[in-house]
C-alpha cells in the first residue's frame, strides 16, 4: 500500500488516474529472487525476462518493467547522499521513497527517463509490486511490473503449437500506432 501511494502520488501530479494493484505476483516473486541470490536487473538467474515470468504467474496483458536497489535509510527522498540505517520498517519505507523518487526525477542519465514514462503511462491500469529487503547488506529491492490489461472475460490457451485468444477489450484502443482498428495482439518468445 505505501508503494501503491508513491505511484499513485506521481501519476496525480501528471494528471492521470490511479492505477490498481495487480494480483498476478511476478513483482514479488522477482524482488524475492533478487534478495535471495543478490542479483539486480530485469533478467533473473532462470534466465527469464520480465514478460516471461509475468506469463508463467498468469499475467495476460502487457507488462514493462521498472526495477530499483536501494538502501534502508534515514534519508529524505531528495537528500543529495544517502545515508543507510538499520532496516526498520521506517528505513525500508525512505529506501522505497528514494527509489521511486530516483526514477522519478533522476533518470535520463541512466535510462533515457524511461522508468519515469513506464511510471506515468496512462495505458498501465495495474502494476504487480514487489518489495524486499535483506538486513546483512541493508539493500531494498523493487519491482514494479505495468500492466495493460485490455481483454476482459478472456484467456489465453495454448494446445501444441495453436494459441487461441478470446474475450472483449475493456477500453478504447483507438490511438495505437499500428492498430487500425483498435485492438492488436503482440506475441512474444525469446529462448531464456
Amino acid at each position: 500500500n505505501f508503494m501503491l501511494g508513491l505511484i499513485d502520488t506521481d501519476r496525480a501530479s501528471a494528471g492521470l488516474s490511479p492505477i490498481a494493484l495487480s494480483t498476478v505476483t511476478s513483482g514479488q516473486q522477482h524482488a524475492d529472487s533478487m534478495a535471495y541470490y543478490g542479483t539486480y536487473g530485469h533478467w533473473d538467474v532462470q534466465g527469464y525476462k520480465p514478460y516471461m515470468r509475468y506469463t508463467l504467474l498468469g499475467g495476460t496483458g502487457l507488462v514493462a518493467e521498472n526495477v530499483a536497489l536501494n538502501s534502508c535509510t534515514d534519508s529524505a527522498p531528495s537528500a543529495t547522499s544517502v545515508l543507510e540505517a538499520p532496516c526498520s520498517l521506517q528505513a525500508i519505507e525512505n529506501g522505497i521513497s528514494n527509489a521511486e523518487y530516483q526514477m522519478m526525477n533522476y533518470d535520463a542519465t541512466c535510462c533515457n527517463n524511461g522508468h519515469r514514462a513506464n511510471i506515468l503511462d496512462s495505458h498501465h491500469d495495474r502494476v504487480s509490486l514487489g518489495i524486499a529487503f535483506d538486513t546483512k547488506t541493508g539493500s531494498v529491492y523493487l519491482v514494479e511490473d505495468f500492466e495493460d490489461s485490455y481483454i476482459s472475460n478472456g484467456a489465453i490457451q495454448l494446445s501444441g503449437s495453436q494459441v487461441t485468444f478470446y474475450g472483449s477489450t475493456q477500453q478504447n484502443l483507438t490511438g495505437w500506432t499500428g492498430a487500425s482498428s483498435g485492438a492488436e495482439i503482440v506475441v512474444y518468445y525469446d529462448a531464456t
